[in-house]
């Protein structure tokens, strides 16, 4: 797989995205207007050509997976089951979710959450 960011708010780029559900995800937010796809390499290719194609800035990302997209779903699962095993502890500090990005307190202390960054 593979990640692009393309210059598009997240409002404009849903529809693209309607379909390929199982093939593409928004991995990230990076702001109002820029937004990180990934997944399949040739759908993810298509919806950026299709934004490049009306002047917006596309940016592939070196990486080596398809990170927070369909592609992680089993190494999410494996690393779940291994999270599972950890004792967790409340933060003594206030923490910012990179899921949510608002304060994260007891969510912290799951699996699922660890699981969830993949």
């Amino acid at each position: 797989g593979t990640m692009i960011a393309i210059q598009a708010t997240e409002e404009e780029l849903l529809p693209h995205l309607d379909g390929h559900e199982h093939q593409v995800s928004i991995a990230a937010l990076n702001s109002p207007h820029s937004i990180v796809i990934s997944g399949d390499t040739h759908t993810v290719e298509e919806i950026a050509d299709t934004w490049k194609q009306q002047g917006r800035k596309t940016t592939r990302l070196t990486v080596s997976h398809a990170f927070h997209s369909p592609h992680m779903n089993q190494a999410a699962e494996d690393f779940r089951t291994a999270a599972a095993g950890v004792t967790y502890h409340p933060p003594t500090i206030p923490l910012v979710s990179t899921l949510t990005g608002q304060l994260a307190d007891h969510e912290l202390t799951t699996p699922d959450y660890w699981a969830d960054q993949l």
